[in-house]
Parts: structure tokens; sequence; C-alpha cells
């Protein structure tokens, strides 16, 4: 790639991101037609790999493809027609893939869901997207809810199954009885893949409705098609020998899409069976990239921070004293940089020598890129991974735009922004300084929802994010807010509550904070304590072991969290600032309801269910 081309030019109505390169999968215009691509001209030995009995165990290309094509012929023998639904319910596998291509091969729709959905929304969307049809790994994963709602299903494929109140069909039996369907019917997968036309949907796909209830929204395989150009466009540096690990859902959007990018590349791609492990499974794949959500990397540096107060008291401040210098340290960032041009001073050598290789290693020690998603990223969590060397990179996206809208990369990452829009992604501002997108990548529109859909695609195609945003001079996009989520307090002025619940959220004791200002004289927070880091934090400041209760009592406690606002209010305006706070110990979770399952905050639901206590902080 050369360094002097640019990354987006300007347009009648604003930026449009472009290449990097004209490297790309070419000539095919559907998901089906991306992997028959790859089957002809990227097939690997090793091409997936997942966790039998503690051991990786691979897949070639060539066998994926048979078990995929068999596979398919025996879904649409059991009645999976074209423009149908089949919900996907299972843990990141070679299997959620391929039952995901085969789907879609018939010319049918995907329609992922989460496996901790509280079961409100899981009837909800099983009704709003008509699935009759539902691909399950194992039911004893599911909640019991769920569990006997499997019944009503025409068909439930499982893995493995306890055939509880149901009848499943078994999905190698499946891929068996396709194996005889494929010696009758040479042809037929070829022809089914043939009637497959770039405006067809996809997938469906449920908003995480933090704001109320979810909206399916439907992406064509022109959106998906879009996306994996751009990002072969924007990201030409995995190889085909390279490893690649999948650390979240592939029921996430943002996943979903990386995970189709790694397929169109020939990588070897090695699926996280649960995130909870996902520090060993990087020390046992040793990955050169990797997509994560925000709240992944916290968890990282609290554990780091965790171990050091474990250990010997000389060891525990020099770790301590490195983690603090790459926290508030400016990073070095230019034109190719690379991790090994990330020394500032000799200070800087001595910690990278002593602790930051021995972090690198703990992240595999081979990351060439971590690409972070989802959420906003701290600036004290991306100043303290690039300054121990690990070259992370922030994107913005919407589900709504298949979901990538722009993001940077290692050789020209900008801290203040989230890079330039994604190759053939136009944005431009509207009046009120709303980040607008439009292009192959936005949505065909919300599931029977003209009114919804209308309500942010406008007849110029152009999509409305809710996003306040800015752009640079040369156009990379900067993320101020939300357009409505701003708080107008009742003295007339306006309060963005998310800037200052990332920063509350910064404290080792917090695991979620929720501030409270719009018709108030003033803002509140409620700081939901995070009693998995108690032990830790007492350990560290020398305090006895106390249960939970006895701890949020302490003074000494109480005076951290009040040191904790008082630093937060001493960068906000006056009007910005938290006047009282209060410590909730019942934290949101997704199967309460309080959580999105991609982690946001149900601020209506949370803000309903703790009216006592957001009251009593006006009394």
């Amino acid at each position: 790639m050369s360094e002097s081309k640019p990354s987006a030019i300007r347009t009648e109505n604003g930026w449009m991101g472009l290449s990097y390169c004209s490297t790309h999968v070419p000539g095919v215009s559907s998901i089906p037609e991306m992997w028959k691509w790859v089957c002809h001209n990227r097939p690997q030995a090793d091409a997936f790999l997942y966790l039998r009995h503690g051991n990786w165990v691979p897949i070639s290309t060539e066998e994926f493809n048979e078990q995929m094509q068999c596979l398919t012929l025996a879904l649409a023998e059991h009645g999976i027609a074209p423009g149908e639904t089949l919900g996907i319910i299972a843990s990141p596998s070679p299997w959620w893939l391929m039952m995901d291509l085969a789907v879609q091969s018939i010319g049918a729709i995907t329609v992922p869901l989460f496996p901790n959905l509280t079961i409100e929304n899981f009837d909800y969307e099983v009704d709003k997207a008509s699935i009759r049809h539902l691909f399950i790994d194992q039911d004893r994963a599911l909640s019991s809810n769920i569990r006997k709602r499997l019944g009503s299903f025409d068909n439930v494929i499982a893995l493995g199954a306890s055939r509880s109140g149901y009848t499943p069909l078994f999905f190698f039996d499946l891929i068996d009885e396709g194996r005889v369907l494929r010696e009758k019917h040479p042809d037929k997968y070829a022809s089914l893949c043939e009637r497959i036309v770039p405006e067809q949907v996809a997938t469906i796909i449920f908003t995480s409705g933090s704001s109320g209830t979810p909206k399916g929204v439907q992406l064509t395989h022109r959106n998906l098609i879009s996306q994996l150009r751009a990002t072969w466009g924007r990201f030409p540096t995995v190889y085909n020998e390279d490893r690649v690990l999948s650390g979240l859902p592939i029921a996430h959007a943002f996943e979903r899409v990386i995970v189709y990018y790694y397929v169109s590349t020939g990588v070897k791609l090695y699926f996280a069976d649960d995130t909870r492990h996902l520090g060993e499974l990087l020390q046992s794949v040793h990955p050169q990239a990797l997509t994560v959500v925000p709240r992944l990397l916290d968890k990282v540096m609290e554990k780091m921070r965790a171990n050091a107060n474990n250990s010997k008291p000389v060891v525990k401040w020099v770790i301590n004293a490195a983690i603090d210098y790459a926290v508030s340290r400016q990073p070095r960032v230019a034109k190719g940089w690379t991790p090994t041009q990330h020394i500032t001073s000799p200070l800087h050598w001595l910690f990278d020598v002593v602790v930051y290789r021995k972090m690198r290693a703990a992240l595999g020690g081979g990351l060439r890129f971590l690409v972070c998603g989802g959420a906003k990223l701290s600036a004290e969590t991306r100043r303290y991974f690039l300054n121990i060397g690990t070259p992370i990179v922030e994107g913005y996206g919407l589900t709504e735009c298949s979901p990538i809208v722009a993001a940077n990369v290692p050789w020209d990452n900008d801290l203040l922004s989230v890079g330039y829009p994604f190759p053939d992604v136009e944005v431009k501002l509207s009046e009120e300084n709303e980040l607008l997108v439009r292009g192959d990548n936005v949505m065909l529109g919300y599931l029977d929802e003209p009114e919804k859909t209308a309500e942010v695609l406008d007849s110029d195609g152009w999509y409305h994010t809710g996003d306040r945003s800015e752009f640079t001079e040369d156009g990379r996009i900067v993320i101020v807010g939300r357009v409505k989520e701003m708080f107008k307090t009742s003295n007339g002025k306006y309060v963005s509550p998310l800037p200052i619940e990332h920063a509350l959220e910064s404290h080792p004791l917090v695991a979620l904070a929720m501030v409270v200002a719009d018709g108030r004289k003033h803002p509140s927070a409620l700081l939901f304590a995070d009693n998995s880091a108690v032990p830790a934090w007492q350990k560290e400041h020398n305090l006895p072991a106390q249960s939970p209760d006895e701890f949020w009592q302490n003074p000494l406690v109480l005076e951290e969290m009040q040191k904790l606002i008082a630093d937060v209010n001493s960068r906000q305006c006056s009007w910005e600032r938290v006047i009282r706070w209060r410590v909730i110990q019942q934290v949101p979770s997704i199967a309460d309801g309080g959580l999105t399952p991609t982690l946001k905050l149900r601020r209506p639901i949370v803000e309903k269910r703790f009216a006592a206590e957001i009251e009593s902080l006006y009394a």
C-alpha cells in the first residue's frame, strides 16, 4: 500500500472512503459465490479449527465444502425453501458457519440469535422473523425457558440433544442424508446457488434494543459483499499462512463480517468456544489478528492489574508503575508505525524489557492488528495497548450499515477519530451534525416496519445514524456523542451521559455506571458494583476481608468513590458534573433484561427498576 494515496476524497455531500489497494474477491455477488471463489483460489488444509477435548481439530476447505453442500441438499429436502428463515442459536464453531452458508446457498435467510436472550426477546424475534427452523449446538446450553419452546419449531437441527420434549434432526445425520441426495442430484447444489441475486436478503440481524423493542435489520448479499470488498481494500495484510482467532459471538454483526473476511483470505480460522477462556486460547493459537469489544480489553487490563497486586511488593510496584505509564503516556502513532517502533523514552524501553514483552506474550505474542469495535474504546485503554506495543485500532459501525462505516489501520492510526470512511462508503453531516451514511452497505430496511425504516433511511438513500460527529480536514470521522442521547436538565443545559459513564467505569470497582439528568436539576449517577474486584482491592489497600455489604459501607471505600466522582467531574463543564451518586450491588444483566446481548444498558428498564434509588438522589 502507498502512504501517499489518500484514504478518502471529498464529494459534493461530504466524504467517501477509498481503498488502499485494488485486491479484492473478484466477480462475486453473493456469499455462496464468495465461498465458491475461496474453494478454487484459497484452499487450505487447516482452514477451520475447533476445540475437542482440549485439542485443536482442523477441517480442510475441501472437507468443509463437501459437508456444507450435502447439508444444503438435506435442509432443502426437509422443507427449508428460498426466502424462509432459520434461526441460529449456537456457540461459534465451524458448524455455525457451515449452517449459515448452507442456508444462504438455498436462498433462505439466517437469523442469528444470542444464547443469552431473555425469553421475551426470544419469543419476539422468533415470531417477528417467522422462524420455523432452528439450529442449536446443545440444548442443555440453552435456558430452560428456551428449551421448553423447542417443540414448537418445524425443525430443530442439533449437534447434540437430550431429546426432551422435541425430536431433533442431528446435524451430521443430515450431512449423511445429503450425500445420498447429491448422488441422485449432482447438479442441484449449483442450481440452487445460481438463483441467488444480490438484492436478495441474506440475513436478518436484530438490533440490541437498548432503547426499545429490537428491530430486524435486513441485510442483502449486496450489503455483505460490499463489506468484504471494502475490508479487503482497507486491510490487505492478512496472509494465507496467518492464524486468526474468532473471539466474539458470530451473532454479532461485526464478528460475522470479519469471519467472512477471514474466510475470503484463506487463513487458518480458529473458533473460540468461550470468551471466558480467551487468555488461554491466545496462548494456544498465537494469532496474527483478533477482533474484540472494549469490555474484553478492559477485563485484560483488570486481570493484569490484579496479577500485579498479588505479586511480591517489588514486582507489584514495577508492574503497576509500568501499567500506569502505559495508561497515561501519549503513544507514538504515525504512518508506518509497527509494534517495534513504540518506544518513546529510556524508561519506556526499560518497562518494555521488564514488563511489556510479557504482556504482549500473554496476548499471543504475534498480533499484527487488534481491531476493536461494538462500543467506544476509552482513551486510557487505547493508550495502554499501544504503549505496550500492541497495534490496536478502533472502528465504527452499526448493524444497519452491515456494519462497518469507518476504521483506523495500524499504519495510519489516528487516536482522536474512528478513521476514514470505509471504501465506497459515503458520509456527510446533517444540519444538526448527525452522521449520515450512504452506500451498498446500507440495509434494505427493518423487517415489516416501513415507518421505522423511513425514520432512519431517507428517500435519497442516506441512513441517519443518530451519532453527532465531526470530520477532520482530511476526512476522518470523529464521533462526538448521540443526537438523541443528550439529557436536558431542568436548567436547560445539555448533558451527554456516555463520556461520563465511560470515565466512571474505568475504576475497577465499578462494573457499570448510569448517569441520570434528563429533566432533573443536576446530573446524578448510579454506580453498579463489581464485587468480583473487591478481594483484590481489599488486599491492595490492606483492608480486612469483609462481606460486600460491609465493604460498601466502609468509609475508605466511600471516600474512594467520592475521589472517582471528583476526578471525573474535574474534566466536565459545570452543568455536566455529577452532584450525587449511589452504589448499587444489583448489577444489570442480559438475563434480567437490563443489558442488551451486546452489553449495552437498556436505560428505560434500568431507570424503572431503580426508580426509588434515583428519586432518593433528588430528595
